[in-house]
């Protein structure tokens, strides 16, 4: 089957007698197809200046397609000291991806909460092995709750994989948990 794209130049075909402007001649066929290739590039202007535009009524991109956006929040992690936890996970299909999200850590009244980090993976409770993992470390007023974005990650996958927002805190005397949000956006 042939390409629907591609239009075959015409079989010869004997002139027909019009004289063109420059005093060349045309056959019937060969118009014919210079017509068609010219109306297939017009369409496929068209369908180009769309892609560009992108939407303008609101709407989502549907799955798979670029612009492809996806969300999930948990609920309310417990949290021990300096050990690593998954506040939130997302699964996501095949393809390039932009991810991103932010822990929320509520503590216990008499809490001392030293450090706290958050970040991306698609390794649950494993901080990535670079430098994509964002720390606050201080003397945080004791009870007091604290919230930190994960830094935004190219995530690029070949079959669906679930990603997760990780988070760790460090603290002393009593409670901590974290809730998270994790993003994701299909830029091809």
């Amino acid at each position: 089957m042939a390409n629907p794209r591609v239009v075959d130049p015409p079989v010869y075909d004997p002139p027909i007698m019009m004289d063109h402007p420059e005093g060349q001649r045309f056959s019937r066929a060969w118009t014919d197809h210079n017509q068609a290739v010219a109306d297939r590039l017009s369409d496929n202007t068209a369908a180009i200046a769309a892609m560009k535009t992108g939407v303008v009524d609101g709407s989502d991109a549907a799955a798979g397609q670029i612009g492809e956006y996806a969300t999930a929040t948990s609920g309310s992690v417990g949290l021990t000291s300096a050990t690593p936890a998954d506040t939130a996970t997302l699964s996501l299909g095949a393809g390039d991806h932009e991810v991103w999200g932010a822990v929320f850590f509520s503590n216990g009244g008499a809490t001392q909460l030293r450090q706290v980090k958050a970040w991306i993976s698609d390794t649950p409770t494993t901080p990535p092995g670079d430098l994509m993992v964002a720390t606050i470390s201080a003397l945080f007023v004791d009870g007091g709750d604290q919230s930190i974005a994960a830094p935004r990650r190219r995530i690029s996958l070949a079959v669906t994989t679930t990603i997760y927002l990780g988070a760790q805190a460090i603290f002393g005397i009593s409670t901590s948990s974290a809730t998270g949000t994790i993003c994701a956006r299909r830029v091809r």
